[in-house]
Parts: C-alpha cells; structure tokens; sequence
C-alpha cells in the first residue's frame, strides 16, 4: 500500500511540474536543431580491396628482416614472420609514409591553406578508418565534407599501394591488392544524423526536467518543514 501511495506521489510531482519539463524539452530540441543544421555535413566513400597471402619462403624472409621501420610500428606485435599479406597491406595504409603521399598528391595542405603536414596527416588520420570484414574484404572508409574529396583519397590509398611495394621492396608479389570496388562519391551525408540527434537529446532533456522536477520538490518540502 505504502508503495503505491509513493508511486503516486511521484506522478503527483511529475504532473505539478509539467510545464518545466515541456519547457525543457522544447529548449533543448530547438538547440539541437540548430547546431545539427549549422554543423558541417560529412560525406564518407569507401573503397575496398583483397589480397593475396604471401607465402613463398624469399618474401617471409624478407618481411622478418627487411620490414622497414615505419610498417613494424603499424604492424600487430606478433605478426612479423608470418604470411598475412592482408596485415601488411594495412600495415601499409595506415603508415605514415602512405598518409604523407596521399597530402602531397592531393594537394591537401593547399586546401586546408597550412604549410606543415603534421596537421594535415592527422586530420587524415582521424577521418579515415580502415577495416578488415569477416569475409576478409578490406575496407577503406575516408569522411570529409566534400562528396569528391572523400572518394579521391580512399581511391588514392589503394593506387599508392604497388608505388609504396616498388619503393620499399617489401614483397614480389604484384599487383600487391586487388580493387573490389572503387570509392565512388556520396550522394547523401553520413553525419549528422539530424533525427538520432533529436531522439537522444529528446531523452535528455526528460531526464533533466523529471529530476529538476523532484529536485525543486524536495526544495519546496524542506521550506515547509523548516517553517
């Protein structure tokens, strides 16, 4: 019984406070409207490769000992030895050296109007994701907010492939990746999600307006008792 009296209670307050909460509610998804039409829209190409594993004897000699230094530190520990040419082709794409070729071919510290490429290459880095499916399929994904741009440089990456191979000798095995699909441009954006933004700021904002509710109502009951 006493349960359900407290139940009440709680309802009680929520539907004394309704006008807070609405209030909040509607403030909150007008600012999160805002802001997600006034944020840049990202569009993301992907592309996506297969190789073949490198087995011959010559080349896992050559990747034990002859692995520049620059594919070891991207490298799993532990793989060094083994034939896992799709490890090394990933090792490749996230070097710094691939990232450092594809700011020079593009042009990018032009576009972002920089002379360093240390800012460029991270910006690189953090708008590209590379991935390894179950079916062992690798996937390029490059965000950016020019539809163009993004499929250009996920395209880059798998060309510069071979030029990378050729300048470092890491394998004899050509051509090193095969193209499964080309990136093609994005038609629609990918973030922001306009209508995920509003649902979780929705639930947010009840949140803050059901605790402020009983926050001002505890408030209010220790005025009364202190009176």
């Amino acid at each position: 019984m006493d349960e359900e009296i407290n139940i009440l209670d709680y309802f009680r307050v929520i539907k004394n406070k309704w006008k807070l909460t609405i209030s909040i509610f509607v403030l909150i998804e007008i600012v999160t409207l805002i802001i997600t039409l006034r944020t840049p829209k990202i569009y993301e190409s992907t592309a996506s490769i297969l190789t073949s594993e490198i087995t011959e004897g010559k080349n896992a000699l050559l990747l034990q000992s002859g692995l520049p230094y620059m594919l070891k530190e991207a490298l799993p520990a532990g793989l060094y030895g083994g034939g896992a040419a799709t490890q090394v082709v990933i090792a490749m794409l996230k070097s710094r050296k691939m990232a450092g070729d594809v700011v020079e071919k593009l042009k990018l510290k032009k576009l972002y109007s920089v002379k360093s490429s240390s800012p460029v290459i991270r910006n690189l880095r953090n708008s590209t994701n590379i991935s390894v499916s179950k079916e062992g399929v690798i996937l390029i994904k490059v965000s950016s907010i020019d539809p163009e741009l993004s499929a250009k440089i996920a395209n880059f990456y798998v060309e510069n492939l071979d030029c990378i191979n050729d300048e470092l000798k890491i394998t004899s095995v050509k051509p090193i990746a095969t193209l499964l699909d080309r990136a093609i441009p994005a038609e629609s954006y990918s973030s922001p999600n306009l209508k995920l933004n509003l649902i979780m700021s929705g639930m947010f904002s009840l949140f803050i307006g059901v605790f402020l509710s009983f926050f001002i109502n505890y408030l209010q009951s220790l005025k009364k008792l202190n009176e």
